[in-house]
């Protein structure tokens, strides 16, 4: 409704058979609901003013916990909610408050009121220190349930957060303190200590590795005078199609993903949708859990390229539909680095501007007007072509390659074709 907010109407449909009811019921929920947006202020105000439900209506919770129960449950009648949201944008304080009322065809109404704070701080080199606030109170019946929640994270500039929370009800305090730490992309680690209660201690630590092909999750955990345990879990999956095959350690059932193909060299550094992996030896790598009718970009990380590597394309991207399996292929080069002084059989040079072709037709390097050539992808023992008009020639390199003389070869052309 443009400037006076958003209004919604819908009416959901139940039919339910449950073991205690020979006829099928049958029944509706009707619901109305309001939000406005108070740009100037820097607030929302949301209303679901109203939401009534007939007394045969069966939400799917309600039908799961009575099919387990095996009678009925006590089904709600009227609900009514307010949110109130607010940013304090000079204090970096975020304000929510909110309150609903349920009433039931066959038991007392219940009323339930929350309230958070949220504020963002610097404290010396800290920056952006979160600390937050919840409380809630329960009436029911008569009967009263409060509890309030505390945190602080404070966040430290390579990667790693230490952490505080409370909780306090009237059954139960609890306190923790956790510290996040991450080794690299694929390795991170946590660590948890706590007390219940004030005599009940807490202890566990986390280590998760994402590698090529596994995610491997360890974890020990120890409560005073309950439990001690460790567990150990490996997740993975494999992806095969007429392209290729890999391993990854990541990807539900299913799920959309992209085949990748580095021209069959190994241990070419790839991201893509968070996760960092490597092609494995046959020149693959699998990435999954992309988003699905959406633009994806998986690419080379070029600052990890190994030395004797080098990407001619280091971007692809892709939009798949839900559940495909996409195929794209990088443009990359294996091989040394050199450069190469090339003489034709008659001890000149080939003309200026000619291109030097690998045995996969890809372009290593060029010729200079003094014959001499920058080249990329030399392995021992390799022969490459240049070209140039309608003329060709081949250069073979030494079956063993020192690193020193990579920066001054003499390689001679041979087989010169003219047609």
């Amino acid at each position: 409704m443009l400037i006076l907010g958003a209004l919604s109407f819908d009416v959901t449909q139940s039919r339910a058979r449950t073991p205690w009811q020979a006829e099928t019921l049958n029944g509706r929920s009707y619901r109305l609901s309001y939000s406005k947006n108070f740009d100037r202020y820097d607030s929302q105000i949301t209303f679901a003013g109203y939401r009534f439900a007939e007394r045969n209506y069966l939400g799917i919770n309600d039908f799961i916990e009575a099919w387990q129960r095996g009678e009925p449950v006590y089904s709600s009648k009227e609900m009514y909610t307010v949110s109130l949201s607010k940013r304090f944008t000079k204090l970096s304080l975020a304000a929510y408050l909110n309150y609903s009322r349920q009433t039931y065809w066959d038991r007392p109404q219940s009323n339930r009121y929350d309230l958070s704070l949220s504020r963002y701080i610097d404290i010396g080199h800290f920056k952006d220190v979160n600390l937050s606030l919840a409380a809630y109170r329960y009436n029911y019946n008569h009967v009263k349930d409060e509890g309030m929640y505390i945190s602080a994270s404070l966040p430290f500039a390579n990667g790693g957060s230490l952490s505080y929370s409370g909780t306090i009800t009237r059954g139960e305090n609890r306190h923790q303190v956790t510290y996040f730490g991450r080794i690299n992309d694929n390795d991170s680690y946590q660590i948890d200590s706590g007390v219940a209660n004030g005599n009940k201690y807490t202890a566990s630590a986390f280590y998760t590795h994402k590698g090529d092909y596994a995610e491997v999750n360890t974890s020990v955990s120890y409560q005073q005078g309950s439990y001690a345990s460790l567990n150990l879990g490996v997740r993975g999956g494999m992806t095969a199609t007429a392209k290729g095959a890999a391993l990854h350690g990541n990807g539900n059932p299913g799920s959309t993903r992209m085949l990748v193909d580095t021209d069959g060299v190994a241990g070419i550094p790839i991201h893509g949708a968070g996760i960092n992996t490597h092609s494995n030896d046959f020149g693959k790598a699998a990435i999954a859990d992309l988003g699905s009718y959406y633009r994806n970009r998986v690419d080379i990380d070029l600052n990890q390229i190994p030395d004797n590597a080098e990407a001619e394309t280091s971007v692809v991207q892709a939009t798949l539909t839900e559940g495909a399996i996409g195929y794209r292929r990088f443009n990359v080069i294996e091989g040394s680095k050199a450069i190469a002084q090339i003489r034709l059989p008659d001890g000149s040079a080939p003309p200026f501007g000619a291109s030097v072709l690998n045995q996969k037709k890809q372009e290593v390097g060029i010729i200079n007007d003094d014959g001499s050539a920058y080249l990329s992808g030399v392995n021992p023992g390799d022969e490459m072509t240049v070209n140039w008009s309608d003329s060709q020639c081949v250069i073979s390199f030494p079956t063993r390659l020192a690193q020193a003389s990579l920066n001054k070869l003499m390689l001679p052309c041979r087989r010169v074709i003219r047609p």
